[in-house]
């Protein structure tokens, strides 16, 4: 079938890596399709079709093409772009997301007192860091999946900052994938997560968690470091496109919303 659909692709000598990555693509396109659009909006199948044609070239792009999937899956629900990549990665990881989970929760604020004045429901705590962290998991998995850093994102949905960022290996990683790790590890205050919980989340193999055990701060801050300032213009903001600008602003901007919820109502995010 890819034969038919990204001919200059296959007989520019693209490789079953890259097979299986747009396989894997459709497969996960294709649950978040059936999930969350109606019959009438077509068949998957001849979506993704399309679009690998349009994007078949001696050198396939796979990330444009999990850009255009997600364009597309975004404008047929109506969900930004951010919450469908956020959908597409969680059933790559076989994550079970409800779009509930997602969606912002908006504040009743119809009902009035007898002297016409708007009454608003209670103010919910978790209800509105749900809704900052949603966007915050969007701005992340956007980022990660840009600088082919999906792998290393463990998503908490319900808890915490959304996310976690697991250990990067010590070689096969550029610079600039480095920086993104530091930046998206700063936003979630993972310098600051409790040894017990940060034990319970790594995999058993990290030299963190192994750091952890030892009691060994040295290795711990070493191994979760932040993003200093010199590293974050230099390094990192001078080689963002303006998509990844948007990202970066999201992340920070929800990050800073959360924190200041959370010193205002006296909420550990890290200890729930």
């Amino acid at each position: 079938r890819l034969a038919e659909l990204v001919p200059k692709a296959l007989e520019n000598g693209m490789g079953k890596r890259q097979v299986t990555l747009i396989r894997g693509l459709e497969h996960c396109a294709e649950r978040v399709w059936e999930k969350h659009c109606k019959p009438e909006d077509g068949v998957f199948t001849e979506l993704f079709g399309e679009l690998c044609k349009q994007h078949d070239a001696e050198s396939i792009d796979i990330d444009a093409l999990t850009s255009a999937v997600a364009h597309e899956i975004a404008v047929t629900t109506n969900l930004d772009i951010n919450t469908t990549r956020f959908l597409l990665d969680a059933e790559k990881s076989g994550e079970s997301v409800e779009l509930e989970d997602l969606m912002p929760v908006e504040v009743d604020d119809s009902r009035k007192r007898e002297d016409d004045q708007v009454t608003s429901r209670n103010f919910d705590v978790a209800r509105e860091l749900q809704k900052h962290r949603a966007k915050l998991i969007g701005a992340a998995v956007a980022l990660a999946e840009r600088f082919e850093l999906t792998e290393y994102v463990g998503v908490t949905l319900n808890e915490r900052f959304g996310y976690f960022m697991k250990e990067l290996p010590k070689t096969r990683c550029r610079k600039l994938q480095v920086l993104v790790w530091q930046l998206l590890a700063t936003s979630c205050d993972q310098v600051l997560a409790p040894k017990r919980i940060l034990r319970a989340l790594l995999e058993p193999e990290s030299r963190l968690k192994a750091a952890l055990g030892e009691r060994n701060t040295t290795n711990l801050y070493s191994t979760v470091p932040t993003v200093g300032l010199l590293k974050l213009g230099d390094g990192l903001l001078q080689h963002l496109d303006d998509e990844d600008w948007r990202n970066v602003v999201t992340l920070l901007s929800e990050y800073r919303r959360m924190k200041s919820m959370a010193s205002q109502h006296q909420v550990k995010l890290w200890s729930t």
